[in-house]
């Protein structure tokens, strides 16, 4: 896993370990409950199986995505176990690159 920026900013790039690895697997292929508003039921689903959809819809629609990153508790988790802080949320942010035609008008 590894987080990089631009040249403008500092650079900062990590490998997981195996612990690290295997922890992040638990996170992926665990069942999260995710909550319905009103009528609709909640729905256990996989974190792994949810980047999966997303990412194949954005790519259906010509949004390529350069990499998938995991914030918060869970990342603080993966990085460290006994980090004190619990699994409280997980945010995937999909990182992508967007890129328009210029167009002139008549």
């Amino acid at each position: 896993c590894a987080t990089t920026s631009t040249s403008s900013e500092s650079s900062n790039v990590s490998v997981l370990n195996w612990e690290q690895v295997q922890r992040l697997d638990a996170i992926l292929t665990g069942t999260v409950p995710i909550h319905g508003r009103r009528n609709f039921p909640t729905l256990e689903m996989q974190p792994r199986q949810i980047v999966k959809v997303v990412r194949s819809r954005m790519e259906d629609k010509q949004i390529h995505v350069r990499d998938v990153r995991l914030n918060g508790s869970a990342a603080s988790y993966v990085l460290h176990e006994d980090s004190g802080l619990g699994l409280f949320y997980s945010l995937c942010c999909f990182d992508i690159m967007l890129c328009f035609k210029p167009f002139v008008i008549h």
